[in-house]
């Protein structure tokens, strides 16, 4: 969780940096377009970034007040430790690797065709949706293949 603020913290300098050269938009794109992307982008990763640390902080303050609840209560102190020990990461099998190629080559492919047909509009959107969508229902015949019964 550290790391990922680290990262958005020493990404948001750069990504002003690049901002003083206004005119060098790449051919074929407005200015005003990619300036109103840009501020629509730091306004959703703030709002993210607020959103991720109201729920780590109300993460902690709805443990501790359960932790002096227990406490009150008199349960036994391995109650207590096995309701608030920190989750245990696992790290995902092969499954797990199958959705992301699944989805990611399903997203190039959807992009790939949305690109092929300008312009770029709701038909795009719609195109790249679907392609998702048959990306994850490629994923779920995988699973019920691959399940034993």
């Amino acid at each position: 969780m550290k790391k990922s603020f680290f990262l958005l913290a020493l990404s948001l300098p750069v990504g002003r940096a690049h901002a003083q050269a206004p005119s060098q938009v790449p051919a074929g794109l407005d200015a005003a377009m990619v300036n109103e992307l840009r501020h629509n982008f730091f306004v959703l990763a703030l709002f993210v970034l607020l959103a991720v640390v109201a729920v780590v902080i109300l993460k902690l303050l709805l443990d501790n007040r359960l932790k002096k609840r227990l406490i009150e209560v008199g349960a036994p102190e391995s109650t207590i430790a096995l309701l608030l020990a920190p989750r245990e990461r696992r790290k995902p099998g092969a499954a797990g690797l199958v959705k992301w190629i699944a989805l990611l080559t399903a997203a190039g492919v959807g992009l790939t065709v949305g690109a092929l047909y300008p312009p770029w509009g709701v038909h795009s959107v719609i195109i790249l949706a679907f392609s998702l969508a048959l990306g994850l229902t490629g994923y779920y015949f995988f699973l019920k293949r691959s399940t034993p019964e």
